[in-house]
């Protein structure tokens, strides 16, 4: 059984947030239509801003990690309508950024 979340420290405004810098490549499946460093905004996904001010790009390492990230959401998601918007080569990006730290912080 898992418990329900306490309210957040009240100091949360206060905190610094923890900036990683990361060096690529990064590689990313992609729907058609779409570009390999595409920022989204739509509040849809896991990690989106749901505010809509701040882009979400999801990628990974290597072709596991961006085969997960699309496939992974849903169980049963890559039906023959599916799949063939997504099935093309990892596009790979090389780039730094400065980004949030959500691992374990």
């Amino acid at each position: 059984m898992t418990e329900a979340l306490g309210p957040p420290p009240r100091d949360l405004n206060e905190r610094e947030l923890p900036i990683v810098s990361l060096e690529g490549p990064w590689l990313r499946l992609h729907a058609a239509g779409r570009e390999p460093g595409y920022f989204g905004r739509t509040s849809l996904n896991r990690f989106d801003d749901p505010e809509g001010e701040f882009g979400v790009l999801y990628s990974a390492e290597d072709a596991f990690g961006a085969f997960i990230e699309v496939y992974g959401r849903d169980p049963g998601f890559c039906g023959n309508d599916v799949c063939g918007e997504f099935c093309q080569p990892p596009s790979q990006t090389r780039y730094s950024r400065d980004v949030l730290g959500i691992n374990g912080y």
